[in-house]
């Protein structure tokens, strides 16, 4: 019997990242709740004094942009290792 892999996470969220830095582009989310609202990370950091300045200035930078799909490769990547040692653990 064939054994399916699945798709790594990291994938996954990187996929997920591009899709609403897309849709914040093109204006679709123009709020930013996806872009910022649904990254804990981002969330926090946009409301610290240095770091506004930085990635946040009138609107999303290339800076927040970076940081998102960063965060979002993070979040994929503790998934795909926390899956990989259960995984291993198993067998």
């Amino acid at each position: 019997m064939r054994k399916v892999r699945a798709l790594p996470y990291t994938f996954i969220f990187l996929a997920l990242s591009l899709v609403i830095i897309g849709l914040n582009r093109i204006g679709q989310d123009d709020k930013n709740i996806l872009l910022i609202y649904l990254n804990p990370i981002l969330n926090h950091i946009v409301y610290e004094e240095p770091y506004r300045q930085l990635i946040w200035n009138d609107g999303p930078t290339l800076y927040m942009y970076l940081a998102h799909l960063l965060t979002f490769l993070l979040f994929g990547g503790i998934i795909d290792l926390i899956r990989h040692l259960f995984l291993s653990k198993g067998n």
